[in-house]
C-alpha cells in the first residue's frame, strides 16, 4: 500500500496542499502496491498530465511538464536531498539539473 502521506506546496499542485493520508491505487492507469510500481507508472507516462486514483476515487492531475520541471526547486525549497532513496534507481537530486538522464522526464 502506498499512503499520500502530504502535498508539498507548489505552484505547480495548487488546489492540492491541503490533501494528507490518501491511499494512492492508481497512477496513469497504473495499479499501484509496490512503491517500485508508482516510480515506473511516473517515469514511463508519456501523456500531458500525471493523473494520481486515490482509494475513493479522487483524482489528482498534475501537469507532466510542469512536474518534473517544478522537482529541482521543490527538492530545494524542503531540503530533500533527492526525489527517492538509492534502492529504486536514478533520482534526481538537489545538484543535478532535472530532466536529464531519467526515461519519461523530457518531450
Amino acid at each position: 500500500m502506498i499512503v499520500l502521506v502530504k502535498v508539498l506546496a507548489d505552484e505547480v499542485n495548487i488546489g492540492y496542499h491541503e490533501l494528507v493520508d490518501k491511499v494512492v491505487c492508481e497512477v496513469n492507469g497504473v495499479r499501484i502496491s509496490r512503491i517500485e510500481d508508482l516510480v515506473r507508472a511516473f517515469e514511463e507516462n508519456r501523456g500531458r498530465y500525471h493523473v494520481i486514483r486515490d482509494s475513493k476515487g479522487f483524482e489528482l492531475v498534475l501537469d507532466r511538464r510542469k512536474a518534473v520541471e517544478s522537482t529541482k526547486r521543490i527538492l530545494q525549497k524542503y531540503r530533500i536531498p533527492a526525489d527517492r532513496s538509492q534502492d529504486l534507481g536514478r533520482s534526481h537530486t538537489v545538484s543535478e539539473k532535472v530532466g536529464e538522464g531519467r526515461p519519461g522526464t523530457a518531450e
